[in-house]
């Protein structure tokens, strides 16, 4: 049976781990921490005997690993797999490092509280004082909508705040041991338990008037014209803490995701092993791409490490209406090439993003699947699927390829032909994020282009791949959903980013790795939205005249988004059809000119060293 870690992440800093440990845990009781000294990573911090050891754990943007060994998606995963596997977490010495179980903080500490209690929820509003809530419940809310807030005159304590006949009310949460109440009447376990319960059973002011939680007030749901608002209040630091908006967002989602596991039991087979990448990297069973031409009863036949990612719009609805599907999936191995195109034509799939170079810091990252240009080559189960790499071209930071697929009868004769478009995006630094989201942007218009185009309407899913299928391939698969999603309503529409993260992670596992990467959707949204401003403006100057559509541009003035002026180049041209205003509910097309072919080069690996 799997070990399920539960609750043992908190922010704290080292030396308040070992005061926790001490004072609370037992021998080889542990938790986790983000790391004091390398923003984005991690630190395992395990009580062994009257001292704290503590485990450096790495994050680079595709796995989390221990500067070496296993490699895993989450933090999570993580932790299961060395609770599972007690022998394997050494010393350098050779001293084994086991883990029994996560630390039990009492409910007395002000920090768990602040872990395990509202922080990770949507309704939980951070820093926000009573005036403050009002005016959200006010301008955002109607009657019935209610947050939940830290109380500002009782810290350590919660409050709901509950709009109410067009005003709001404001309940005191009181926690004694453990156990929280609103001043009488039944006690829960949890604010979580509470809230519930009013929901279904409202209260009664002593004035008689009668107060329904009905709606919560999100606390991340903006709308898209506001973002720059909400961004002004994620740069601000706490001044205990020191982190900013930014990173006590990520924390919560690695809370919520450190509390739920998902089967990867398919994955974990002896049969399938050798077709993960990275052995700890699983697809979730609940989603997984099944293969429906394996052989009946063939164990592990079936498996191909990638998850379907889907809009769920019966647990997300502000989604419903965007179609948008897509196949995360691992950089494909010599052993998997063949498993890879019969996913492809399976699925229907007309387009394929590759967000990562062959090789990177001396590393390979994904082998070529593909044939070189102008040759063709088969491949499939009994080589069925014909692939011609019909051509190439090179734009300044990443290539197109088109390949027509053909599926071939016993007689080596085409039965059906279908083109497929392969991009690849080649200016993301590897352990890092690009400085300007404009380059993200405009690939991402292309392919999107490229999808409305020239795919047929029943294309099914893109398939969206790095090295592991979680990092970059989360980030973009995020990118993409919220910028089609204000495309098609327009920028009064709401977003949420970190419940569209959350959303793509139950589908699969470590979606959007890092810290950076999550800052980096917050930037290209931003930047996208400052763009469409610059259009329309734009628009607006050249009304009653043709004009040129505007490119996000890889240049800035003054922090802000400059428009560039329409030119010609031979060839190709960046001035887009049709040259009058489109709606706001439409993409910005672009089509940036070639450049001369570049190779990319491996670079040097890195020498890790494990503390």
């Amino acid at each position: 049976m799997a070990v399920r870690p539960s609750n043992f992440y908190y922010n704290v800093s080292g030396q308040e781990a070992e005061r926790l440990l001490l004072e609370y845990g037992s021998e080889n009781e542990f938790l986790a921490r983000p790391s004091g000294s390398n923003p984005g990573d991690y630190t395992l911090s395990v009580r062994r005997g009257t001292k704290v050891t503590h485990v450096k754990i790495q994050n680079t943007g595709d796995f989390l690993d221990l500067y070496g060994g296993e490699m895993f998606a989450t933090l999570a995963e993580l932790v299961q797999h060395y609770m599972e596997n007690p022998d394997q977490l050494r010393e350098r010495d050779g001293d084994i490092i086991a883990l029994k179980c996560p630390v039990v903080v009492p409910a007395s500490e002000s920090l768990a509280r602040a872990t395990v209690q509202p922080i990770t929820e949507r309704w939980f509003h951070n820093s926000v004082s009573g005036r403050e809530a009002e005016k959200l419940l006010m301008d955002q809310g109607k009657n019935g909508s209610y947050l939940v807030r830290e109380s500002q005159s009782t810290p350590g304590q919660y409050a709901i705040s509950v709009r109410t006949d067009d005003k709001v009310t404001h309940i005191m949460i009181h926690n004694n041991n453990g156990r929280f109440d609103v001043g009488g009447g039944d006690t829960f376990e949890s604010i979580n338990e509470l809230l519930e319960h009013y929901s279904r059973n409202p209260m009664v002011e002593r004035s008689g008037m009668v107060v329904h939680l009905k709606t919560p007030l999100p606390s991340t749901r903006i709308p898209a014209a506001g973002i720059d608002e909400r961004i002004g209040q994620l740069e601000v630091s706490d001044p205990l803490s020191g982190k900013d908006g930014f990173s006590e967002e990520f924390e919560k989602l690695q809370q919520l995701e450190c509390n739920h596991l998902y089967s990867r039991k398919e994955g974990k087979r002896a049969e399938n092993t050798a077709k993960n990448r990275y052995k700890n990297i699983l697809p979730f069973d609940h989603t997984r791409i099944k293969l429906l031409d394996a052989k009946p009863g063939q164990v592990g036949a079936d498996y191909i490490n990638a998850n379907l990612i889907e809009v769920l719009s019966s647990d997300y609805p502000e989604f419903s209406g965007l179609q948008r599907s897509y196949i995360s999936t691992q950089g494909c191995l010599p052993a998997t090439v063949d498993d890879f195109w019969r996913m492809v034509w399976q699925q229907n799939s007309r387009i394929v993003v590759m967000t990562t170079k062959e090789f990177e810091r001396g590393r390979n990252k994904c082998v070529r699947y593909w044939p070189d240009a102008g040759t063709e080559r088969r491949y499939g189960l009994k080589q069925e699927l014909l692939v011609r790499n019909t051509s190439e071209v090179e734009a300044p930071e990443y290539m197109t390829r088109h390949f027509e697929i053909s599926r071939l009868d016993d007689k080596g004769n085409p039965v059906e032909t279908r083109t497929l478009y392969h991009w690849q995006f080649m200016a993301w630094p590897d352990h890092g994020c690009p400085s300007n989201p404009g380059s993200v942007l405009n690939f991402l218009e292309q392919v999107n282009a490229c999808l409305e185009n020239d795919c047929p309407k029943d294309a099914g899913p893109s398939v969206v791949h790095c090295s592991a299928g979680i990092g970059r391939t989360g980030t973009f698969i995020v990118v993409d959903l919220i910028l089609n999603q204000i495309k098609r309503i327009g920028l009064h529409c709401h977003v949420d980013i970190p419940r569209t993260v959350q959303m793509v992670r139950e589908q699969r596992s470590g979606m959007v790795q890092t810290e950076l990467q999550y800052r980096f959707l917050y930037k290209a949204v931003t930047y996208h939205i400052d763009t469409v401003r610059k259009h329309f403006d734009y628009a607006r100057q050249g009304s009653g005249r043709e004009y040129t559509n505007i490119k996000y541009t890889m240049e800035q003035a003054g922090g802000q988004v400059t428009p560039t002026t329409p030119t010609h180049n031979s060839g190709h041209s960046t001035d887009l059809q049709p040259t009058h205003a489109i709606p706001i509910g439409e993409p910005l097309r672009l089509d940036p000119p070639p450049l001369p072919k570049r190779i990319p080069r491996p670079e040097k690996q890195k020498a890790y060293i494990t503390e």
